[in-house]
């Protein structure tokens, strides 16, 4: 039997040959025929889906169908994929489904997310999803929801809308959500992503303008905590180690030393990758801050076990 008639005959409702079609040919005549169907009323659409999905299919072919007939009719695939044994086995096509039900409809997306046993993880994918396309209406539903939430659905509305900001550059915010995380695992990697998105924003300014970048966060002016002067100094000293040398000896004795330490702290860092331990010791004398100073330390420490040859 030719594809071409096998695909007319499943638009005809003559479902039973594509058991032994080709993957991509049954998801393509799959398809086709929901689309066809789609212009009938809502429960021809229903039945429709329900007819392909009874077929008896592969895992892995079911997994793709869903993925790509949930363009078709999101809500019924998310369903669909709830109640199969695919809500085990991963979350790609999940997220594939969650993504197409919040295109169709962000607020019932998250209604059927909430309802469904077992998918705590997608609540955040789905407002994730919906803040790309209306971050208040997403922080705001957290805001106003988030105390009626398990604490496993908090924790996944907190990462997803704190990504979220975090890709937006509002690092603050962001991390003021993350601190609410309950699951120290959980925290920990949102504190990964946010503090990841932070400082590729920061060496993507100190590319652009590096002595622009460095005298915005050292004169207050800037979204970034003076913490980061470490690595903006850090990245200037990668790029041009003489032209960041130069701005430091033209502009250190204006700082103040809760930020210049921070400077001493990429110098220092910059003097033990080239073995050069005594000078690393002589900036690191110059950090205040005890976490700072103990890690730079530690660093050098490693350096005089590990000496260069």
């Amino acid at each position: 039997m030719s594809k071409s008639n096998g695909i007319l005959k499943f638009k005809e409702c003559n479902l039973e040959f594509l058991e032994k079609d080709e993957t991509q040919v049954w998801i393509s005549a799959a398809e086709q025929y929901l689309i066809k169907t789609q212009r009938n009323s809502p429960n021809d659409v229903a039945s429709s889906f329900g007819k392909i999905m009874r077929m008896e299919l592969p895992d892995g072919m079911k997994a793709g169908l869903l993925a790509q007939l949930s363009e078709i009719v999101p809500i019924l695939a998310w369903q669909e994929y709830v109640k199969s044994d695919l809500a085990a086995s991963g979350l790609d096509e999940a997220k594939l489904i969650v993504r197409q039900m919040v295109e169709r409809d962000s607020a019932a997306a998250i209604a059927e997310v909430l309802k469904s046993p077992g998918s705590e993880a997608l609540l955040g994918v789905a407002l994730n999803y919906w803040g790309s396309k209306d971050s208040q209406a997403a922080s705001k539903w957290l805001s106003e929801n988030g105390p009626g939430l398990s604490i496993k659905q908090y924790d996944s509305a907190l990462v997803g809308v704190a990504e979220l900001l975090a890709k937006k550059q509002n690092f603050t915010e962001a991390s003021q959500l993350v601190s609410k995380i309950d699951d120290a695992n959980v925290k920990s990697e949102a504190e990964r992503v946010v503090w990841n998105a932070e400082r590729d924003s920061l060496r993507e300014n100190v590319r652009r303008d590096p002595a622009g970048a460095l005298q915005s966060i050292t004169s207050g002016q800037s979204k970034y905590a003076d913490y980061w002067l470490e690595e903006a100094m850090g990245t200037w000293v990668a790029k041009d180690i003489d032209k960041a040398q130069a701005w430091y000896q033209q502009n250190w004795k204006s700082l103040p030393a809760s930020k210049s330490q921070y400077l001493a702290a990429a110098f220092a860092n910059q003097a033990t990758q080239q073995g050069d331990v005594a000078t690393a010791r002589q900036w690191a004398a110059l950090i205040q801050d005890e976490k700072t100073r103990d890690r730079i330390n530690a660093g050098i420490a490693t350096a005089e076990a590990h000496p260069k040859p």
